[in-house]
């Protein structure tokens, strides 16, 4: 009888070992659009920039982004974002590059922040979130109307996924203007 149930045991422990234990999610591709995925929905302040735009945002090379993040992913190869003010318009200008192969590539959000001159605590004017790209880069160009004696500046998070196990996520922050 000792002899059976060490042989059931047995038994029951191969069947075990032998079950995967791991769950995985079903494959659902009628949900995702021929092409990849979904890029964020237009807004009335998506550009394509002039020459004119793209000088003024050369001048504000001051206002450029400093990016901060683990790197050791490796995805994102280059992450910039950085605004240039003229008169009551913010132009924002980012940039996303990653290696071959990703999924997705962009930002998984980016906020426009403000406060005014006497106040000490920003708060957030626009937020655009979910801007990726089926590529290796994705380009960020946003206009959009402020009010003037209040304090700007852009945050960002540059992102990119290449399966479920290899995702990599950047913050960028550009420096403060006043209008």
């Amino acid at each position: 009888m000792k002899k059976w149930i060490h042989s059931v045991i047995a038994v029951l422990l191969a069947s075990i070992c032998l079950l995967p234990s791991a769950a995985f999610a079903a494959d659902n591709t009628d949900t995702v659009p021929e092409g990849g995925y979904i890029a964020a929905d237009p807004t009335e302040d998506d550009v394509i920039f002039t020459q004119e735009d793209l000088l003024i945002l050369d001048a504000a090379e001051d206002y450029g982004a400093t990016a901060t993040g683990a790197r050791t992913s490796g995805l994102i190869t280059s992450a910039t974002l950085k605004f240039a003010m003229n008169s009551n318009t913010m132009t924002i200008s980012g940039l996303t590059k990653c290696v071959s192969g990703v999924k997705k590539c962009g930002f998984t959000k980016v906020v426009v922040m403000r406060r005014l001159n006497a106040s000490y605590t920003w708060s957030p004017y626009k937020t655009y979130k979910d801007l990726y790209k089926d590529g290796t880069t994705y380009s960020l160009s946003k206009k959009l109307v402020v009010n003037p004696g209040w304090y700007y500046y852009v945050e960002g998070v540059h992102y990119a996924k290449k399966n479920a196990l290899s995702t990599q996520k950047i913050t960028s922050e550009t420096g403060v203007k006043k209008v």
